[in-house]
């Protein structure tokens, strides 16, 4: 099974400075570089600008975006550089519930829309036009380079979530829910020397958990983890050119509740 994978090496938007659509009073758009979905901007419109400047001019394979009630579809959201780069970015269909569930990670491979020409820029910026609600979105997003790789046909995921609890004399357990998540993906890559090469890279770039990566674990499917491998990771030696790596973790960095209402 194949997946893509967009290390921290790739990610071109570390010296960005940020501007675009001035947000509501109290929020700032600069939030963008503490990489944090889960910080909250709002905006007092249904449309607004981000834009990245970067130092120079850089090449993007993969946009993700993490934290946002951006309406589902093609037409709300939009991906543009100084290099004539234009591409809608459809946006997947958010969970639905009384009160309110967390967004999917919104994934956009840019490599099969646009050559690396066009895909290579120093000003890049998202646009958000006529949402249904005021813009709501969280400090983080990943623009940069992706690499492909396969992994043994067996993913297992899992969901992580806090609450508190509290028994009181009568055994009544109160709960107190946090409304956050944290995804994780668990796999095992039947690795070559490369391969090998490109997650250790991609893990040692990031610092272990340290810094935000993205990893589409089912490239045909529009939502990902935008979070990290963890801060203890081994593979094994086998013979050359072979160093199969099981029990990998990739984990979802916080959603929760300073993006919800």
């Amino acid at each position: 099974m194949s997946a893509i994978l967009g290390p921290f090496s790739g990610y071109i938007l570390y010296d960005a400075v940020w501007s675009g659509t001035t947000p509501s009073t109290g929020y700032s758009v600069g939030d963008f570089a503490f990489t944090k979905p889960g910080k909250k901007i709002i905006y007092p419109a249904t449309s607004a600008t981000v834009t990245a400047t970067l130092g120079a001019s850089r090449k993007a394979d993969l946009f993700a975006f993490p934290m946002h009630n951006i309406d589902a579809g093609s037409t709300k959201l939009s991906l543009t550089n100084s290099s004539g780069l234009n591409v809608q970015i459809q946006v997947p269909t958010q969970p639905t519930g009384p009160y309110g569930r967390l967004p999917l990670t919104t994934i956009c491979d840019l490599r099969p829309l646009a050559n690396a020409a066009t895909r290579t820029s120093s000003v890049w910026n998202v646009v958000v036009t006529s949402n249904s609600v005021n813009v709501r979105v969280g400090a983080g997003m990943w623009l940069g380079t992706a690499v492909d790789f396969c992994f043994r046909p067996r993913l297992i995921r899992g969901h992580l979530y806090s609450n508190g609890t509290e028994s009181n004399f009568f055994q009544e357990v109160n709960r107190i829910r946090s409304r956050t998540r944290r995804r994780s993906t668990r796999f095992s890559v039947p690795s070559l020397d490369a391969q090998r090469d490109q997650i250790l890279d991609a893990i040692d770039s990031g610092e272990g958990s340290g810094l935000p990566s993205v990893l589409c674990p089912i490239s045909t499917v529009n939502d990902g983890l935008y979070g990290s491998f963890g801060d203890d990771v081994s593979d094994v030696w086998v013979r050359p050119n072979y160093s199969p790596m099981d029990d990998l973790v990739f984990t979802e960095w916080n959603k929760g509740i300073p993006f919800l209402p």
